[in-house]
């Protein structure tokens, strides 16, 4: 029996503890109380890092915290494994610059804006000028040593920044990442229908943007669907056309698994079905479970209903599936999911 049952790849959420505030981000503990313990990731997963090919280490802020610093140093000792991070860009100290030149994939930087004065309308307790200079650091770094590691940065679409859309592509092409990630929140993303017009235009100049630059773009495509656009006949790049549709079959539940701080694993980082708990099951039986047989099952006949809707693997969203992923949020912590709704509620109504 295979050990692994085709399991290349963990998402290892890591964690809530973070260094800045988001107006969009709606956290209800921003420390380190509720971060993974070494018993999950030093000792139930053991056996699976030499056999890992990728390693996505997300935070909360994985540059600051403890837990993600001592799993980047357990990977550093197999061949195998690749990590990749996504970051605030405020910090990057020289364990973090090292050891992504010498053993990371991937880097990518929400920086959600393209000028400072939205970005400090955004990030609080952010900075925006040593964002940028850390990303030119690690670009020219790149380009001296002998690996491959890709850098790109990315931003939450929101009333604030949706209009420089095109800028944060070119502020891209500038600082000589390989890509821009557009991503999208359900209830938070600007959709003024009185816009709308306004909003076609910013979206197809980022289109423009990305086609003059060869830049890869990843997110604008399902943007665009979202406020009711056409992609036919644009004489867009076919890998930038590509990148804006989703895979008719979601590949990823059948390579990878998502690892909470709580040591719950999930099929998909898209879902909220849970497959087992490490603290009390092996990642083995987890992996050759029921729960994951039969979510595979479903994406196999075209089921999509356990998948997050916005997600951009995800090719017959269902917006049930939204109620469901909040009903399972609401079982499991009633106060923590209406925390969350309150901030929500109070940022959309700051932002109109």
């Amino acid at each position: 029996m295979d050990t692994f049952n085709g399991i290349q790849r963990l998402h290892m959420f890591m964690g809530w503890q973070c260094n800045v505030r988001c107006t969009m981000c709606y956290q209800t503990d921003f420390s380190d109380r509720f971060n993974m313990s070494p018993e999950i990731y030093r000792d139930a997963l053991k056996e699976y890092w030499p056999h890992m090919k990728r390693v996505k280490i997300h935070g909360g802020e994985p540059t600051i915290m403890k837990n993600c610093i001592d799993l980047v140093d357990i990977l550093t000792h197999y061949e195998n494994p690749k990590f990749s991070i996504s970051t605030n860009g405020v910090v990057l100290g020289k364990f973090w610059k090292e050891s992504l030149l010498s053993n990371g994939e991937a880097i990518n930087f929400s920086i959600n804006a393209a000028r400072k004065e939205t970005y400090d309308q955004i990030v609080k307790y952010g900075n925006f000028d040593r964002v940028l200079g850390n990303i030119e650091n690690l670009v020219s770094a790149r380009g001296t040593g002998k690996n491959s590691l890709t850098i790109t940065i990315s931003t939450v679409v929101l009333k604030n920044n949706i209009f420089e859309l095109d800028e944060l592509i070119h502020l891209a092409h500038k600082l000589g990442v390989d890509g821009v990630k557009f991503g999208t929140d359900n209830y938070l993303t600007f959709n003024s229908k009185d816009k709308r017009e306004q909003i076609h235009r910013a979206i197809n100049a980022a289109f423009d943007a990305a086609a003059s630059t060869g830049l890869m773009v990843e997110g604008l495509g399902s943007l665009s669907r979202g406020y009711g656009m056409n992609l036919d006949g644009k004489n867009l790049p076919q890998e930038l056309l590509a990148s804006s549709k989703p895979r008719q079959v979601c590949p990823i539940p059948f390579k990878s698994l998502a690892v909470d701080a709580d040591g719950t694993v999930r099929p998909c980082c898209n879902t909220w079905i849970k497959a087992g708990n490490l603290n009390r099951e092996s990642m083995e039986s987890i992996t050759h479970g029921k729960v994951l047989r039969n979510y595979r099952s479903k994406l196999s006949k075209g089921d999509y209903s356990w998948c997050i809707p916005n997600c951009l693997d995800n090719p017959r969203p269902s917006k049930t599936a939204i109620i469901r992923k909040y009903v399972s949020f609401f079982r499991d912590d009633p106060v923590r999911f209406l925390t969350k709704v309150r901030r929500k509620l109070a940022f959309k109504a700051a932002s109109l």
